[in-house]
């Protein structure tokens, strides 16, 4: 019993110092402001092809990350811990008509961003199904 808690000592000491340099390598290749994302969208296993849209987000280190959610939708977002360049989040989001459960992915290399949101979609009258949105990222500017 000794030993395990020896190993789970050492575990912590060098997981914490792993956890506050991925942060600073994320900081360090992200640069806060207003991002411009085109979005690709596809339902899985559903052979329609979606046209992209664009939208615009002031991104900052608390939400360095795009929301996709529609009109009437409560979302609520928790950010992850950091992975090197990358940040990843979970989102739940509500409405009168379905509920949305999903995470994403970003990784960014100063004023350039790419990533991914995988969300289940449940609506009360229909069978669950998933979505995969393809986020990618520019810095435009500075937030109004």
């Amino acid at each position: 019993m000794r030993h395990v808690t020896k190993i789970g000592f050492w575990l912590a000491l060098f997981a914490v110092p792993a956890v506050v340099g991925a942060e600073e390598r994320l900081w360090n290749d992200f640069e806060e402001g207003l991002w411009e994302f085109e979005v690709r969208y596809e339902v899985t296993g559903d052979p329609a092809r979606f046209a992209p849209y664009t939208t615009t987000r002031c991104l900052s280190r608390d939400e360095p990350f795009p929301r996709i959610e529609r009109e009437g939708q409560e979302c609520k977002l928790h950010r992850q811990p950091a992975l090197g360049r990358s940040v990843s989040w979970i989102v739940n989001c509500s409405s009168d008509w379905e509920m949305v459960h999903g995470q994403g992915r970003m990784t960014y290399v100063r004023d350039h961003g790419n990533g991914s949101l995988y969300v289940q979609i449940l609506g009360p009258s229909s069978s669950p199904y998933n979505m995969v949105f393809h986020l990618r990222g520019q810095r435009v500017g500075e937030c109004p």
